[in-house]
């Protein structure tokens, strides 16, 4: 999966969950960073 404009990293944190693989792009710090705890997290359910 490859969203260009990750955002908050949904797209990327499903694919996690789904056992895919993924690479996100966003230029906006502050997203990455909600993204990198998003996708840190271990218990994701």
């Amino acid at each position: 999966m490859f969203p260009p404009f990750a955002g908050s990293g949904s797209t990327a944190l499903a694919s996690k969950i789904c056992g895919r693989r993924y690479l996100a792009i966003e230029v906006d710090d502050a997203l990455c960073e909600v993204t990198r705890k998003r996708l840190a997290y271990e218990k994701l359910f």
